[in-house]
């Protein structure tokens, strides 16, 4: 079950956002692979739009090189979030395609994550989210940085609706 962030509660009592029922939802991802710095910048920027609302799932290695490669705290990253919910739980909404939304960024996306969606192993949130996009042709996009080269990939699948 995800559950709200405490400062979305606190936009929702003094109005400064749109009722949730009229916002689309944007499930936003981490592994753990380097570059988190972009996972909070892109939660940032769905904070700033009234129209939407950000689902954030956040892997156990995620979580680990947060707290190593940066000064942020896992407490501060899930308060920039609308919702938050645990990667282990498979039954929570994103896993279902009745759960709808505008699409998904797995950002940062380690390699291990790409072989699970390549491969449809669906062993955690994430992944089954992932499927789901899939499956649903939803939007969804992987970033990948590859420190030695300091390169970013960015794969973008678009709504074939």
């Amino acid at each position: 079950m995800c559950r709200e962030s405490r400062e979305d509660r606190e936009c929702l009592l003094t109005k400064s956002r749109k009722d949730k029922k009229d916002r689309k939802r944007i499930v936003v991802a981490a592994t753990g692979a380097s570059g988190l710095p972009i996972l909070k910048m892109c939660l940032q920027i769905i904070r700033e739009d009234s129209d939407y609302e950000s689902i954030l799932i956040l892997s156990d290695s995620a979580k680990i090189t947060l707290q190593q490669e940066t000064k942020d705290t896992v407490e501060e990253i899930e308060a920039l979030a609308d919702q938050v919910c645990d990667a282990k739980d498979i039954g929570a909404g994103p896993a279902s395609g009745s759960f709808r939304t505008e699409g998904m960024l797995i950002v940062p996306c380690s390699m291990k994550t790409v072989a699970g969606i390549h491969s449809g192993y669906a062993d955690n949130l994430i992944l089954r989210a992932a499927d789901v996009m899939i499956k649903d042709s939803g939007h969804w996009s992987l970033q990948q940085e590859r420190l030695r080269s300091v390169r970013y990939i960015s794969v973008t699948f678009p709504n074939s609706q």
